[in-house]
């Protein structure tokens, strides 16, 4: 069960109208024993949205995060995501359902296409597995990642569905104006990895290291 201390995470809204946290926990480097720790320590904290991918390496330690947590499984919104070597249709389907064996769930909150992997030609094709997926119960929400706007397009254009989310790299040194109203005009979430520009030094800032300590808070 969730901690009475736990923070409540805003949200914001799939086109269909349920709820996604504005703030999640990226496992990325997550792994064994000392990875599942630190995911149990976000979830007990008030994360409910997780963000892995096959390519991590570490599903089983957010399965297994997610079971020690004392959280619901209900309440917590698990991403991954399908990697670059399982584009196509089988391919794409039996690495989702890898990933859900080594998550230990039946279905998956999120599920997207890792990045368009241009030279294999065939991201269509993946997408279209995602969408099977969906409709089969099997993922909740399909997106994908990395995409860009003509990307995003060219699937719709071959299935009549657009990406519910489009998860890119995103923060205030990279601020990506273009892609995010794009999003908007077609009712995709903008979903930012590398939110706290960590890869452009601003942690560093003069600026933000001046507004944070006036505040007596972290840069982040």
């Amino acid at each position: 069960m969730s901690s009475p201390a736990s923070p409540e995470v805003p949200t914001t809204a799939f086109a269909d109208g349920s709820p996604i946290p504005l703030i999640g926990f990226g496992t990325g480097g997550a792994q064994g024993p000392a990875g599942v720790e630190v995911i149990v320590s976000a979830l007990r904290t008030g994360y409910r949205l997780l963000d892995t991918a096959a390519q991590y390496g570490n599903e089983t330690a957010v399965g297994e995060a997610v079971r020690r947590s004392g959280v619901d499984p209900a309440e917590v919104l698990v991403t991954t995501k399908v990697a670059g070597g399982d584009h196509g249709r089988e391919a794409a389907r039996t690495g989702i359902l890898e990933s859900l064996r080594r998550l230990g769930l039946k279905s998956v909150g999120i599920a997207l296409i890792h990045w368009p992997n241009p030279s294999r030609g065939l991201m269509v094709d993946t997408w279209r597995t995602l969408l099977d997926l969906r409709t089969e119960g099997l993922v909740t929400h399909a997106g994908v990642s990395n995409f860009r706007p003509e990307q995003l397009q060219e699937l719709f254009d071959e299935t009549g569905q657009w990406p519910e989310i489009n998860q890119i790299q995103l923060s205030p040194a990279l601020p990506r104006q273009e892609p995010d109203a794009f999003h908007r005009e077609h009712g995709i979430v903008t979903e930012a990895w590398g939110p706290l520009g960590t890869r452009d030094g601003l942690s560093e800032q003069f600026a933000l290291r001046t507004v944070a300590a006036k505040h007596d808070v972290s840069v982040a």
